[in-house]
């Protein structure tokens, strides 16, 4: 049984995916950078440490001049159960 979907049916079902981001946070405006190796080097290593891509990197410290701790999900996680500890621990003195 062939079914051909008219637009109708196509604009009721789901699109999946990520949601469009509004106007306001799109980025669409794209800039080539060069870096010399030791520079380009320096980025690579920062990346790695972090774990983000370089091009999250570049971007903050093109817009913010600096890139702020990213926290691993596991080491957030591990604060908060000894922050729960701290807090038991208190509790019971």
């Amino acid at each position: 049984m062939n079914r051909t979907h008219t637009e109708e049916d196509n604009a009721k079902r789901r699109q999946g995916g990520r949601p469009r981001l509004p106007d306001r946070e799109k980025r669409d405006r794209p800039v080539k950078v060069y870096f010399d190796r030791a520079n380009y080097s320096k980025l690579v290593r920062r990346s790695r440490r972090s774990g983000r891509p370089l091009s999250e990197i570049v971007y903050e410290l093109a817009v913010n001049g600096y890139v702020t701790a990213y926290i691993a999900e596991e080491n957030s996680r591990l604060s908060k159960e000894i922050s729960g500890l701290i807090v038991r621990l208190n509790e019971q003195l």
